[in-house]
C-alpha cells in the first residue's frame, strides 16, 4: 500500500539524502583518522599484539570505515537508479545491521572488562556483567531480526517499513 504512496518524485530525493548524508559523515570519519593516526601509531599499534582492548579499538575504528565505504556504493547505487533487487536490499540490512550490533556490543564488551577489572575480578561482578550482557546481545538481535523482516523491496531503493506498517 505504501509503496504505491511513494512515486519516485519522493523517492529521489530520500535516495540524494542519504548519499549525501553518508558521504559527508564518512568524509568526517576519514578527516578524525587523519588527524589522530600519530595518536593512535603512538598509543594503539605497539600494543596491538599485547591487548585485547587495542585489538577491538582497531577492528571497532577499521570496520567502521569498511561499513561507511560500503554505504557510500550502496546509497550511490540507489541515487543512480540501478535496480536493487530484494536480495540487494536484504543484504544491506543484514550487512548495517550486524555491523551496528557488532560495534555496539565491542564497546560494551571493553567496558565489562574495564569494570570487571575495577572491582577486582570478582565472580559475582563477572556473572552480573555476563547477564547483562547476554541480555543486552538478545535485546538487539531480537531487534535485527524484526528490523530486516520489516524490508521492502523497492526497484530502485531500499525502504525499511517495519514501522510504518
Amino acid at each position: 500500500m505504501l509503496a504505491q504512496v511513494m512515486l519516485p518524485s519522493v523517492l529521489d530525493p530520500v535516495a540524494r539524502n542519504i548519499a549525501i548524508l553518508t558521504t559527508t559523515l564518512t568524509a568526517f570519519m576519514v578527516l578524525e583518522y587523519f588527524w589522530f593516526i600519530k595518536e593512535e601509531i603512538r598509543l594503539v599499534w605497539p600494543r596491538f599484539l599485547k591487548t585485547t582492548e587495542a585489538k577491538v579499538y582497531v577492528v571497532i575504528r577499521y570496520a567502521g570505515l569498511a561499513g561507511s565505504s560500503f554505504n557510500i556504493w550502496f546509497a550511490f547505487r540507489m541515487l543512480s537508479g540501478v535496480p536493487n533487487g530484494p536480495f540487494a536490499c536484504r543484504a544491506w540490512y543484514w550487512y548495517q545491521t550486524t555491523m551496528t550490533q557488532c560495534l555496539v556490543f565491542s564497546v560494551e564488551s571493553l567496558l565489562m572488562l574495564r569494570v570487571n577489572k575495577m572491582y577486582g575480578k570478582g565472580k559475582s561482578i563477572r556473572a552480573l556483567l555476563i547477564i547483562f550482557g547476554g541480555a543486552q546481545f538478545a535485546a538487539m538481535a531480537a531487534n535485527a531480526r524484526v528490523v530486516v523482516i520489516g524490508t521492502r523491496y523497492f526497484p530502485h531503493l531500499c525502504h525499511n517499513l517495519a514501522l510504518s506498517q
